[in-house]
């Protein structure tokens, strides 16, 4: 019975926005925690978009979006990497990108419908830790994540099909 509601059981997207807007200078952390009320049974795909702008003079800058899952297990995903320039121009983004799992981490932690993690800014560039860049600014104007996930069904959808397949039996076997 159980493969029978997998099957029947479509996918939904949910929308969480993220309250992570605002003004960032380099490595600034901002977290955040979702709950999106319902418990889920797969999830099949995670996005982060955000929109805003980034300025830099010496290194290039973008923001990273990570779920905090368990030790080394953590979920990426990146805004576009914005090219520096002097004197810094404030270039604006237009994020969307798909999670990538790191270090063979699942979205398992994800099916209670909840998790915490953080934004920040970074560079790609390495810079030993004494010698950080402090050119890298950048705002988040508006940041979301898109859920791709399979939910739990309703107890009232389940007795709905355990009464319906004998019914449709009993109603086929009257036909013959």
């Amino acid at each position: 019975m159980v493969l029978i509601l997998n099957n029947i059981i479509y996918a939904a997207t949910y929308s969480v926005p993220l309250n992570v807007n605002g003004y960032y200078t380099f490595n600034d952390l901002v977290d955040f925690n979702i709950d999106i009320g319902v418990q889920l049974t797969q999830i099949n795909e995670v996005r982060f978009q955000a929109q805003g702008d980034i300025s830099a003079v010496d290194a290039p800058g973008l923001f990273e979006c990570t779920f905090i899952a368990a030790p080394a297990k953590w979920q990426h995903s990146y805004s576009p990497e914005i090219i520096p320039s002097s004197p810094p121009v404030s270039v604006p983004f237009d994020c969307d990108a798909t999670f990538i799992s790191s270090n063979g981490a699942t979205w398992d932690f994800l099916l209670d419908g909840q998790a915490n993690g953080y934004v920040r800014l970074i560079t790609s560039v390495a810079y030993p830790p004494e010698f950080p860049p402090d050119d890298i600014t950048g705002n988040i104007n508006s940041a979301s994540l898109f859920i791709d996930a399979n939910p739990v069904p309703e107890p009232a959808t389940v007795v709905l099909f355990v009464i319906g397949i004998p019914a449709l039996r009993a109603f086929s076997r009257r036909k013959e």
